[in-house]
């Protein structure tokens, strides 16, 4: 039976990897185990840098359309990024998102992702010029909300919870916000800090997951670019 250990070392070898927040169940020599998969993008510049080229050879990212609080929804090249879309199966497929902010010293995105991968446990920050390498074009869209007053609340919960340094969330439970994954991450700022519940989710085994489509409601959120 494969340990969690063997698999986040098979992640490692992995050129190319994104966002993950679901148990996949398998049979192996008769025994059944759930593997994890995290939030990530690839961990080789070679092959990060023929992705980018890859991704963006039809339309270039202008990220002077975004401003903090835009929320970046994506889908990376990997293997395990098809296997989030594949289970989700929504109209849009997305592996992965995150909150664009502007800073002094540049633009990051906070999100969270599980230390296994990058050494860094839970909500934290990245350069937007990493998290953008890994892109399955077209699947990378960005929306912002509709009502400013909301959109100013939720750049401040964002920054809140980057201080707050939630660790990751193994078990996916977006009903309990002691440990946090991606979507929900998300899911915690908007209904805690913009009174707003937009999610709708999917039953996968016995975990019921937040579902990506949801950031895309006409009602709340504006397309401010895609691919």
């Amino acid at each position: 039976m494969f340990s969690i250990k063997t698999y986040f070392f098979f992640l490692k070898q992995e050129n190319n990897f994104s966002c993950f927040f679901y148990f996949v169940k398998f049979i192996f020599s008769f025994y059944v185990s759930f593997l994890f998969v995290s939030c990530n993008q690839a961990d080789s510049k070679k092959h990060n840098d023929s992705s980018h080229l890859s991704s963006h050879k039809k339309r270039e990212i202008d990220s002077s359309l975004f401003k903090s609080g835009d929320i970046i929804l994506k889908k990376g090249n990997g293997m395990i990024s098809s296997q989030i879309a594949n289970v989700l199966n929504e109209p849009i497929p997305f592996s992965h998102c995150g909150i664009f902010i502007k800073t002094d010293s540049g633009n990051i995105v906070i999100q969270s992702v599980a230390k296994e991968i990058n050494g860094k446990d839970g909500v934290q920050s990245t350069l937007y010029s990493e998290f953008i390498k890994d892109i399955n074009y077209p699947h990378f869209y960005v929306v912002r909300l509709k009502d400013k007053k909301i959109h100013d609340f939720f750049v401040q919960g964002a920054n809140e919870k980057l201080l707050e340094k939630a660790p990751f969330d193994y078990d996916f439970n977006f009903t309990d916000n002691s440990r946090i994954y991606c979507t929900e991450l998300l899911y915690i700022i908007l209904k805690e800090k913009c009174n707003t519940d937009i999610f709708k989710t999917k039953k996968v085994q016995k975990n019921e997951f937040l579902l990506f489509n949801s950031l895309l409601d006409k009602n709340t959120f504006e397309i401010v670019f895609h691919l």
